[in-house]
């Protein structure tokens, strides 16, 4: 039977995993909506050495132009989390993936229809898209940062294993999880 305070725990990691996706997906539609994103623009933004992909320096590089800040170290794990083929780089569909909204496929689709332009090594986006962009990125570290902490309080539980904070809150035992079953 697991503890109060671990149940606690993890409910508390689930819906801080739910409230930063609610953020990066605002910030995802924000950025689609935006007639100055055009998405292969914004990666040759970031690929400033026309590699034709985008590593966790390049996306350092874009955060320091914009003030802001996260490590190498950081960085990798959002592009491990979204690099497909596992080669610690995102290609342009993997960065595709990080960058549009997942659930409007209607702005999407709006978004990578819109007409290509080139953007030079020593060239920025609008400052708009700049902003949403870097804030996009910064917002992946966060959410990594945030639920790794929330992690380490869970495992440190001396009762705290997957399959019993799963049991426990498989509350109609129909093998999944509901918000209501954390709230």
């Amino acid at each position: 039977m697991l503890s109060l305070e671990t149940i606690h725990k993890a409910c508390k990691l689930f819906l801080a995993i739910a409230d930063e996706e609610k953020q990066i997906e605002n910030i995802r539609k924000t950025l689609a909506h935006s007639s100055n994103f055009e998405p292969y623009s914004a990666f040759q933004r970031i690929d400033r050495d026309r590699k034709e992909y985008v590593t966790s320096r390049d996306l350092r590089f874009f955060l320091e132009d914009n003030e802001k800040r996260a490590t190498e170290d950081d960085l990798n794990y959002v592009v491990k989390f979204f690099d497909s083929d596992q080669d610690k780089k995102l290609s342009y569909t993997d960065f595709l993936t990080m960058l549009l909204p997942t659930t409007n496929s209607s702005l999407r689709e709006l978004s990578v229809q819109r007409p290509n332009f080139e953007v030079r090594s020593w060239e920025n986006l609008s400052t708009e898209v700049e902003r949403d962009l870097s804030r996009l990125i910064q917002k992946e570290v966060d959410l990594y940062l945030r639920t790794e902490l929330l992690k380490q309080e869970l495992e440190a539980q001396h009762d705290f294993s997957v399959g019993a904070i799963y049991k426990e809150l498989d509350m109609l035992d129909n093998q999944q999880i509901e918000i209501e079953d954390v709230t």
